[in-house]
């Protein structure tokens, strides 16, 4: 009986990781380079179907400092779109709850813990960092470099992106189930107001 080496495949694993991570960098470099457009896409803010319009595939939810090198080499016009985080958070809770959709899925343990329905559990767990999932991260988190002049938009100005950058852009199919409704966040509001204030404080600065 042939028996497995659990060593040998995990390092094979972890180097097929590493050349994949080198990939989708340097995928991201030629979006930047081709476009002279660099898209900070921030999750649940429309993003998906902005990156599929202006680079033909997803950029991925990183943060600013990722993209050094592109700004350096390039010097490409940095934009983001922001929402409001009552908003932003209402629709991560939808999402986590049906498990993602066709083009995204959700951690399996955040998605059975948003299954219980337990509002107050979900929002203590995003409160003391029990749920981690990108979706679920401040706004503020991903414009880590205040050196770099990042033009601002709001979800509800997707046609001045649009007219800015001369692009149409395509409608993705992003649908799932809505278990909760504002109605259901009104208890926590003040809660998400406290979790996301950094994020308040953009909007208002820069929108």
């Amino acid at each position: 009986m042939k028996y497995i080496n659990f060593k040998v495949l995990l390092k094979k694993l972890s180097r097929l990781i590493v050349i994949g991570l080198i990939v989708e960098y340097f995928i991201t470099i030629w979006y930047v380079y081709k476009t002279k457009i660099l898209f900070i896409h921030i999750p649940k803010c429309a993003g998906l179907s902005i990156s599929k319009s202006i680079y033909g595939g997803p950029i991925g939810h990183k943060k600013l400092s990722y993209f050094k090198l592109h700004l350096v080499l390039f010097n490409p016009y940095v934009f983001t779109v922001l929402r409001d985080p009552e908003d932003r958070f209402l629709s991560a809770l939808n999402y986590a709850h049906s498990g993602g959709t066709s083009v995204g899925h959700v951690n399996y343990n955040i998605h059975k813990l948003v299954k219980n329905n337990d509002l107050e559990l979900i929002v203590n767990s995003v409160a003391n960092g029990k749920i981690k999932d990108p979706i679920f991260l401040p706004q503020s988190f991903y414009l880590d470099d205040s050196n770099v002049k990042i033009n601002y938009y709001y979800f509800n100005q997707i046609d001045q992106l649009e007219t800015d950058l001369s692009i149409s852009l395509i409608p993705m199919n992003a649908s799932f189930l809505k278990k909760f409704d504002k109605n259901d966040m009104l208890p926590f509001n003040d809660r998400i107001r406290d979790l996301y204030s950094e994020d308040y404080k953009l909007i208002n600065e820069f929108l």
